[in-house]
């Protein structure tokens, strides 16, 4: 017999014999931990990922409450945002040293009963990340108190100085005119307030509409919704 036949002829057979249900399953076993027949309970079954809509209440709602990550570059870039303060600069002067505050400010000081200017600022700032707009107007009834608009009740009025009825926003003569303030959307509680009365803080402007701004979030809504979609498939495969 040669070698080639020799160590052919040691070769085990395969069993032939079938396996049964349990050892079948015993496949699925890992390190001591079982895990459930996949054609039974899928780890996304049914799943769908959550849709956030680029708006306010969309925005805050679905990231802030629901992504870590989100909410900490949120409450970061809001933090420090909220340690400025007013202040004035001598005219000519390009040195920290040379700032001064006078009662003047003292509204922006406590814009509120209760308030302070590192509130004033952080809900501002919040404001403009989740919306891309931050509104605060001087309440003429109270000319000590300062308001800070929810931004998606705000609505911008544009004029024309043209005597036309069809101008565009891009049209060199389109400017705002005022601001249309309805708390819920409630027309019965509508306050007009006029440009020389209200600042609008936008530090991004919108490309297609500049007299508004635009969230820094918004362009990343794909990204997170990636990401909420990848936590919650590892969530339910825990629990699976």
């Amino acid at each position: 017999m040669s070698l080639l036949e020799r160590l052919g002829s040691s070769k085990p057979k395969a069993s032939i014999e079938p396996l049964d249900f349990d050892q079948w399953l015993g496949f699925f076993d890992f390190n001591g931990t079982g895990y459930p027949f996949p054609m039974v309970n899928q780890t996304y079954a049914g799943g769908t990922t959550q849709e956030i809509l680029p708006t306010f209440t969309g925005l805050g709602n679905a990231l802030l409450s629901r992504n870590g990550m989100v909410w900490a570059c949120v409450t970061t870039r809001n933090m420090l945002f909220a340690e400025a303060r007013f202040q004035f600069r001598r005219k000519g002067s390009v040195t920290s040293g040379d700032l001064y505050g006078t009662t003047a400010l003292a509204t922006l000081e406590e814009p509120w009963p209760g308030g302070t200017t590192q509130k004033l600022l952080a809900l501002i700032d919040l404001y403009v990340q989740l919306s891309g707009n931050g509104y605060a107007f001087r309440d003429p009834q109270y000319q000590n108190t300062i308001r800070v608009l929810r931004p998606d009740w705000v609505t911008i009025v544009l004029g024309s100085r043209e005597p036309r009825a069809d101008f565009q926003v891009g049209d060199a003569s389109t400017e705002v005119i005022g601001y249309s303030y309805r708390p819920g959307g409630d027309k019965s509680r509508e306050t007009i307030i006029l440009p020389d009365q209200m600042a609008h803080f936008k530090p991004n402007p919108d490309p297609i509409f500049p007299f508004r701004g635009a969230s820094w979030i918004a362009p990343v809504v794909r990204e997170i919704m990636s990401d909420s979609g990848m936590t919650d498939h590892k969530l339910r495969f825990v629990e699976n």
